[in-house]
């Protein structure tokens, strides 16, 4: 019977290292990615030209004297800004017309990511704990 706890044991370790590295694997990902957006992205202050739905529509004007008119998507059921309301924005240097609030890109994404990998954590340290009660399962055999 100890044998067959130990397999089972040691079969639900294997899982928790394989799951540990696809988590850990995603959060590297996002990460990555918001490091990305961070450095290709600069901030301005929008004033919300319109707002409902999904999307809100914030215009604002970058260093270079252009005004922009972005569409930035709603980030929960308390984002209901007014019209005429102001935010801090991110938006790509390379395409201005592609934003996200502030927030979103300085600390939601990153934070995830960080989450992420503490899930992963958890993930091995089961897999510790398991691989450990497999092998006192077996060694009392």
């Amino acid at each position: 019977m100890n044998i067959l706890l130990g397999a089972v044991s040691g079969a639900v370790a294997l899982l928790f290292l394989w799951g540990s590295w696809i988590v850990a694997g995603k959060g590297v990902a996002v990460l990555r990615g918001a490091r990305r957006d961070m450095a290709a992205s600069a901030t301005a202050k929008g004033t919300c030209v319109g707002a409902g739905g999904t999307r809100h529509s914030y215009r604002y004007v970058t260093p270079d004297g252009a005004t922009h008119v972005a569409y930035v998507a709603r980030t929960g059921s308390l984002d209901t800004p007014k019209v005429g309301s102001t935010a801090l924005l991110r938006y790509r240097r390379d395409d201005p017309k592609v934003a996200t609030t502030f927030a979103t890109t300085m600390i939601v994404v990153p934070l995830g990511g960080a989450m992420t990998l503490m899930l992963a954590l958890f993930c091995a340290a089961a897999a510790a704990v398991c691989g450990f009660l497999a092998v006192a399962l077996m060694a009392r055999f």
